[in-house]
């Protein structure tokens, strides 16, 4: 007897996926290269990352993916660790709400999320290394952002074009000099920056600290 392995390969499925909603993308929406996700052409609202495409794990989305899409909602990885980069304006000028970097992001591209304004917290993993200075360009709804990855990494200015943050976290390990770089991102913003997991919710007109 022969096995055959379809193209699309799932790992790390969670029992409750189908209760939030997530589907993976469907035949024929989806283009690969080797291990980058180059093209989506459906209306899924609320997206699943394929583990693997042709027995190849998946670890990119690639330039400009979701750009400019008006009917996703959501997009969450594999859980898996494979999923490696963001690409350029991958999710640029799109309708997305939430996105899952989960702990096994590197590097984030130019434009990433440019003019994402529904997206209102999102969370930099552990595992970033790299990312543009221009990645949250026009996110003007964004009003949380935790910071778990090292704050030194992080451009200054990240966050300039940001207006509505209100909360900055940072890992419950920060050093001082990690909080300095992590004002600098961002760029003087009067914002009290917290130390997880306190969670504490504050507005502009404070200082840097961690309490």
């Amino acid at each position: 007897n022969i096995t055959v392995e379809p193209l699309h390969t799932i790992h790390g499925t969670k029992a409750d996926d189908l209760s939030l909603g997530l589907e993976y993308p469907a035949d024929g929406t989806d283009s690969y290269n080797q291990d980058v996700w180059v093209s989506y052409n459906g209306t899924q609202p609320n997206l699943m990352t394929w583990y693997s495409w042709n027995r190849i794990p998946i670890t990119t989305r690639g330039d400009g993916l979701f750009k400019g899409n008006q009917t996703i909602k959501s997009w969450y990885c594999s859980h898996e660790f494979t999923m490696h980069h963001i690409g350029n304006e991958a999710f640029a000028d799109s309708s997305v709400e939430f996105v899952d970097l989960y702990h096994e992001i590197y590097t984030i591209g130019e434009h990433a999320f440019r003019n994402c304004v529904n997206i209102k917290e999102i969370t930099l993993p552990e595992t970033l290394t790299s990312i543009a200075a221009n990645a949250f360009e026009g996110c003007t709804g964004l009003e949380k952002i935790t910071i778990l990855c090292d704050p030194s990494i992080l451009p200054a200015g990240l966050l300039d074009s940001c207006t509505a943050l209100k909360e900055v976290s940072a890992g419950e390990n920060a050093t001082d000099e990690q909080t300095a770089a992590l004002q600098k991102a961002i760029f003087g913003k009067e914002i009290v920056i917290t130390q997880q997991p306190a969670g504490v919710t504050v507005g502009e007109g404070g200082t840097a600290n961690i309490e």
